[in-house]
């Protein structure tokens, strides 16, 4: 009985799109037909469409997610740094459009602020998950990596001269996503904290400490040639009379 009623439930909803399907192509060209009959009207009325369809719509579209209040879920395994990772390419590749790799035909492609902030996000969290598979030597760790570092401009053809059909930035990120939270659900704090590990977390952190001191000693340096360059500018006129 069940069974019945959703084939019948879905025979309803392809029969409705078939329906919606043959009124949208209708309309088209119904359209089309006055178009051609109207052409002075065409050539006024195709600019204005055109305005109106990229303007209104990257309007809609545009959609710059700077909540610095970003919950993540919560988990009880794992690690919540790569829970982060995870859910941040689920927010900007399914909670909201993702816009790098859209073609000209969509809206979003004369936007500039929302493709760069969506790039760098992606950037960020590829430079993350690449320490991390160095450090952990994970293979899920190692195929997030990877696929982080796909291109985020790939809609549908390569950005190659022979426009071969690849995979989408998006399919590509959401498949990262899938092996970080794999990564996760097996994580061993033991294997990844080792020795080696740490020694090599303690270089870093030690690079980190001797390159922030030779920027402070510069800094320094600089700071006190401007005061010294300030007070000579302020004193020279006293010492000419």
């Amino acid at each position: 009985m069940i069974k019945q009623n959703i084939i019948r439930f879905g025979q309803k909803i392809v029969s409705l799109m078939k329906k919606l399907i043959h009124a949208f192509w209708r309309c088209v060209l119904i359209s089309w037909k006055f178009l051609m009959k109207n052409k002075r009207s065409a050539i006024v009325c195709l600019p204005i469409f055109l305005l109106l369809y990229y303007v209104i719509g990257s309007i809609v579209c545009e959609k710059i997610d700077k909540n610095t209040d970003f919950e993540v879920k919560q988990i009880d395994r794992g690690y919540m740094y790569v829970q982060a990772a995870a859910d941040l390419i689920k927010r900007e590749i399914d909670d909201h459009l993702f816009a790098p790799n859209l073609p000209f035909i969509f809206p979003v492609a004369v936007l500039d602020n929302m493709p760069s902030f969506q790039k760098g996000i992606i950037k960020q969290l590829q430079s993350t998950i690449h320490v991390s598979a160095a450090y952990t030597n994970d293979e899920f760790m190692k195929k997030a990596d990877k696929l982080l570092s796909y291109p985020t401009n790939v809609w549908l053809f390569s950005k190659t001269k022979d426009f071969k059909i690849e995979p989408s930035s998006v399919a590509q990120y959401r498949k990262a996503r899938r092996n970080l939270l794999k990564f996760n659900d097996e994580a061993d704090y033991n294997k990844f904290l080792s020795d080696k590990v740490l020694a090599g977390i303690r270089q870093d952190l030690t690079d980190v400490q001797n390159l922030l001191e030779i920027r402070y000693v510069r800094i320094n340096q600089k700071m006190r040639m401007m005061c010294f360059i300030t007070r000579r500018d302020v004193y020279m006129p006293h010492m000419l009379f």
